[in-house]
């Protein structure tokens, strides 16, 4: 089962567990709300896969990345997006961004959404392993049908860079 097939799939289930008892009106608010979480996974999972060509079409054209809180401070701007969290990221090997459940906010074709991360992983030069928590505050719209970033900002609350010490399999 491909990726965009196991995702049809999970939001399908996720919104007739949500819908079971819901009216009309409820029933599309839930449906928004499962959309712009899809776009908040589909995120961290292209983040986690290192697959950078997957993230500039989840952005508006003019959409916007920045971190607030880190040590280097990254600012990426329309078709600089993907390019940019490509080098934030690349440092990192074996990196897993894993995001929580969102509070997600919809609004006829707006949104906001604020979910917490956890990303960890090597550094590519093997130096040390890294660790991140932090609190994404999204905005979105709906273009053509599909939800899109049009603001990601990323505030760090904890880090940890620790020396590597590769441990073997048991």
């Amino acid at each position: 089962m491909g990726n965009k097939t196991l995702s049809i799939v999970v939001v399908t289930l996720a919104a007739v567990w949500f819908l079971s008892g819901c009216d009309n009106r409820d029933s599309k608010q839930a449906l928004e709300r499962i959309a712009v979480q899809d776009v908040l996974s589909s995120y961290s999972l292209a983040v986690t896969r290192h697959d950078f060509d997957a993230i500039a079409p989840l952005f508006t054209p003019d959409g916007t990345w920045e971190t607030v809180g880190t040590p280097a401070k990254f600012s990426f701007k329309g078709a600089e997006v993907g390019p940019g969290i490509k080098n934030a990221v690349e440092t990192a090997a074996d990196l897993a961004q894993i995001n929580t459940p969102a509070i997600i906010t919809v609004s006829g074709d707006t949104a906001t959404a604020r979910s917490t991360i956890h990303e960890f992983g090597d550094r590519a030069d093997h130096s040390g392993r890294m660790a991140f928590t932090g609190v994404y505050d999204d905005k979105l719209v709906k273009m053509d049908g599909q939800w899109k970033f049009q603001s990601r900002v990323f505030t760090l609350k904890q880090m940890w860079l620790l020396p590597y010490a590769p441990q073997k399999a048991q």
